[in-house]
């Protein structure tokens, strides 16, 4: 069992060009055209820049492995200030859309793959991997364990593997979308969806059923994804002894698990 411990973000007070309210808007119109605007897009990114000055020490911008990256909007920001960065991804057409949003955008400095992260090499060390957006709910928990265990070999020294991980689980819902309300996840076709979430408190696991009407077939498919919302304490337990994980609680978000080697 790893290291377990914890601490709690501050106010943040350093100053970044998305301060600019019009820099922030052209950065939302280009790397999310589906986004809508609520203030300076990337906290993250700077969270994550903070992360590496604590740790390190350096001036020195960190190099970036950017796991489960979408259309890059992460990878985007952190080439923009400067980093090196790969963005890996299962989906094609994210890593199609992220290569199209970079183009122009300090493309020289970042980097896209098109691989399953749960098996991907990147064949180099990286200071700051980070698995964001919530998406380690989506693996089991050996599958979660595994793939930690697997980024830790590719962390430099100072290097650190961040998961953001949900504090709460979600409540019961059933959501009704009608065409064109919704972006189109299971059909190029115009369809109506319904969703079902489960919850399970007792193993903290969810699932989300979705029907999908199809308006040119009337034929209805149905998907299911199951979820584990893992408490801190169940990722501890997954992790081998020569790592610390410390956990940050952040305000009205949801907290981040930064992994790294333990100092000999």
């Amino acid at each position: 069992m790893a290291v377990l411990q914890a601490c709690t973000d501050g106010p943040w007070q350093q100053n970044f060009p998305w301060d600019d309210t019009e820099f922030a808007r052209r950065f939302v119109a280009v790397t999310d055209e589906h986004s809508e605007w609520w203030g300076p897009p990337e906290p993250a990114v700077i969270r994550l820049l903070v992360i590496w000055k604590d740790r390190s020490g350096e001036v020195a911008l960190p190099s970036v492995l950017d796991l489960a990256c979408g259309a890059g909007r992460h990878s985007i920001a952190l080439a923009w200030v400067g980093c090196d960065v790969i963005g890996v991804d299962i989906g094609a057409p994210a890593i199609d859309r992220a290569l199209e949003n970079a183009q122009g955008q300090n493309a020289e400095k970042i980097g896209f793959v098109h691989a399953d992260i749960a098996t991907y090499n990147p064949g180099r060390k990286f200071d700051l991997i980070p698995l964001l957006s919530e998406q380690c709910v989506n693996f089991p928990a050996v599958e979660l364990a595994d793939l930690i265990r697997h980024y830790i070999e590719y962390l430099t020294d100072d290097g650190v593997l961040i998961l953001e991980i949900p504090d709460q689980l979600p409540d019961p819902t059933v959501n009704y979308r009608k065409p064109g309300g919704h972006i189109p996840l299971f059909s190029d076709d115009r369809y109506w969806e319904l969703q079902f979430t489960e919850v399970d408190s007792s193993t903290r696991v969810s699932c989300d059923r979705y029907a999908v009407l199809t308006e040119s077939d009337d034929r209805v498919t149905v998907y299911t994804n199951w979820r584990t919302y893992y408490p801190a304490e169940w990722i501890a337990q997954m992790l081998p002894s020569n790592v610390t994980m410390t956990v940050n609680q952040r305000m009205s978000r949801p907290d981040w698990c930064l992994i790294s080697k333990t100092s000999r």
